[in-house]
């Protein structure tokens, strides 16, 4: 009953454990990207994985699941802002480009 019960757990462990074995981008970068999203809204993002899986109140599936969706969260707001900026920088050009082609009109 008890191994059932954390089965779960167990395997969220195994999957958290093994995301930390890939180098830059599925270990590094998740732990800067949390630090700066906890930081900037504490309220909605938590703390990174490593911190997390030390919280005795939190089961290892609860972790999972919550860095999925910080995760996801993340990835949301850097592709919104990615797009601004790509939207800007679009316009700033053509606007550009447009003073050039007047002034050599």
């Amino acid at each position: 009953a008890y191994s059932a019960s954390r089965a779960e757990d167990a395997k969220a462990l195994v999957d958290i454990s093994r995301s930390f074995d890939g180098g830059f981008l599925t270990f590094v970068l998740p732990l800067i990207l949390d630090g700066i999203f906890s930081k900037l809204a504490p309220g909605v993002f938590m703390p990174n994985t490593i911190q997390m899986t030390q919280k005795y109140d939190w089961r290892f599936s609860e972790v999972a699941r919550r860095k999925r969706r910080d995760r996801a969260l993340q990835l949301g707001i850097l592709a919104t802002a990615l797009g601004a900026m790509g939207t800007v920088a679009f316009m700033v050009v053509r606007a550009l480009v447009g003073v050039v082609m007047r002034a050599m009109a």
